[in-house]
C-alpha cells in the first residue's frame, strides 16, 4: 500500500512550480485555463504561465461540489442545486447556458453528449446534452437514467436559472 506525501519515489521527479492562494475545493484544468471552485464561486484561471495564474474572472454561482470541462463548457455541480452548465467560451465572461435540479449532485463527468452525474440521492444519473466538444450551441438536457423502473427523487430541468454575480477582479495571486 502507498502512502502520499510520505518517503520518496524515484520514478516521478516533482516540483514547485506555482500557486494560486485561498481556499480551493475543486479543479478542472483544459488548455491553459483552470477552473475553480471555492465555495460558491468559480474562478477562471489563465495558467500558461504556471509560475503566475492570473485570474480572469469569477463567478458567484451555489456551493459548488466538483466541476469538469468539455469544450466550451464547465459543467458544475452545486449540491442541492443540481447541475450548472456555463458557457466559458469567453475565459472573461462566463455564462449560464443550462441548468438540472437534482437531489444533490456531488460530481460529475463528461463524455460525448453525456454528462454523468454522482447524485446523493438518486445515484448515478446520465444527462444527455447536446453541448459536446464539437457542438458550440447552448445544451438542452434529458435525463437518460435512472430507469423509468425505480423513479427518482428531485429530478427536473430547472425552468428559472439561478442568477449568476460576475465579480471580475482581473488579478493574479
Amino acid at each position: 500500500m502507498a502512502s502520499a506525501g510520505v518517503g520518496a519515489a524515484d520514478e516521478v521527479n516533482v516540483t514547485f512550480e506555482g500557486h494560486f492562494g485561498g481556499e480551493t475545493e475543486v479543479v478542472a484544468v483544459s488548455g491553459n485555463y483552470a477552473y475553480i471552485g471555492r465555495g460558491q464561486d468559480l474562478v477562471v484561471l489563465d495558467v500558461s504561465s504556471p509560475a503566475l495564474p492570473v485570474e480572469l474572472e469569477m463567478v458567484m454561482t451555489t456551493s459548488i461540489t466538483d466541476v469538469t470541462v468539455s469544450g466550451d463548457y464547465a459543467y458544475v455541480t452545486a449540491g442541492s442545486n443540481g447541475l450548472a452548465i456555463m458557457d466559458v467560451s469567453n475565459k472573461s465572461a462566463p455564462t449560464l447556458a443550462g441548468s438540472y435540479d437534482l437531489g444533490e449532485a456531488r460530481g460529475v463527468a463528461v463524455v460525448g453528449g453525456y454528462a454523468y452525474v454522482a447524485d446523493w440521492w438518486n445515484g448515478l444519473v446520465i444527462l444527455r446534452t447536446d453541448a459536446s466538444g464539437a457542438d458550440t450551441t447552448h445544451p438542452t438536457i434529458t435525463i437518460i437514467s435512472p430507469s423509468p423502473n425505480t423513479p427518482p427523487t428531485h429530478l427536473q430541468p430547472q425552468s428559472q436559472a439561478q442568477p449568476l454575480t460576475h465579480q471580475a477582479s482581473h488579478r493574479s495571486q
